[in-house]
């Protein structure tokens, strides 16, 4: 599996901090299979398979830092599109993704 990917990061103040980032997952050959972050193989891919792509994804982060930095406030959201492999090997099943986070953390 394969993955490429950018991101941009900008600080619109000196307590915050956004950034936006992009990834492209692609099989690495059309025999190849889905690979979590565990290494484990998450989809095994049918025999016969046509499609490399497994989609794309953009995620969205903003974190708000209070107390000299030791204390964060980060808000995320990320959108996962569909690639031919799934739309393809899901049985229908296959739809675009959303999901959002808040975290609060402290450093000592």
């Amino acid at each position: 599996m394969l993955t490429y990917g950018g991101n941009l990061q900008v600080r619109p103040t000196a307590d915050s901090h956004f950034e936006i980032a992009g990834h492209i997952m692609r099989l690495a050959n059309k025999n190849d299979h889905w690979y979590g972050a565990n290494q484990a193989v998450f989809k095994n891919t049918p025999t016969g398979n046509k499609e490399k792509s497994l989609g794309g994804e953009i995620d969205i982060v903003y974190t708000l830092f209070f107390q000299n930095n030791k204390v964060g406030w980060q808000f995320g959201y990320g959108h996962f599109f569909d690639g031919d492999y799934l739309k393809k090997n899901s049985g229908g099943l296959s739809s675009d993704q959303n999901w959002g986070y808040t975290q609060l953390w402290i450093n000592f």
